[in-house]
């Protein structure tokens, strides 16, 4: 668990999972970042309660499963981010692909003015997926563009 906690201007690539905030972490600020080639997400709001974290201005690219994943989350706010290719190996690891998943019983987030991009390659994976058991979140003014290959 870490709280008002920020990360900033820095890379993480090549690991499980590029950020990891659990067991209700909140109140982090995770900005201007690179996460890109992790195994499984960029991000991960999970394992409880985390709420009240922001999200912002991050390249999101190229990770396993998702850029994004938030499980039981509360009031996080994911904003002006870039993603671009992630949940390649999802299938592989019998998980579900998204650039943005929101699973469990997460409700209150906002996911707005981001940018999704794609290049079709492949057509196993959602832009934004809430699973049925999450709650109201709210996502606007996000943007998806198609990029040549």
């Amino acid at each position: 668990k870490c709280t008002r906690m920020t990360v900033s201007k820095s890379e993480f690539s090549n690991n499980h999972d590029g950020i990891l905030l659990n067991h209700g972490s909140a109140y982090n600020m995770i900005i201007e970042n690179i996460l890109k080639n992790n195994e499984q997400g960029g991000i991960e709001i999970a394992y409880g309660n985390g709420h009240d974290n922001h999200i912002s201005r991050n390249r999101i690219n190229e990770n396993g499963a998702r850029g994004v994943y938030l499980n039981d989350a509360y009031h996080n706010h994911i904003t002006n981010n870039m993603f671009y290719d992630n949940g390649k190996k999802a299938t592989k690891n019998n998980m579900q692909a998204a650039e943005v998943l929101i699973d469990g019983k997460s409700s209150g987030n906002v996911v707005d003015y981001n940018i999704f991009k794609t290049d079709h390659t492949y057509n196993f994976k959602y832009t934004i997926y809430s699973s049925k058991e999450a709650g109201s979140n709210h996502l606007l003014n996000n943007r998806m563009e198609y990029s040549k290959p």
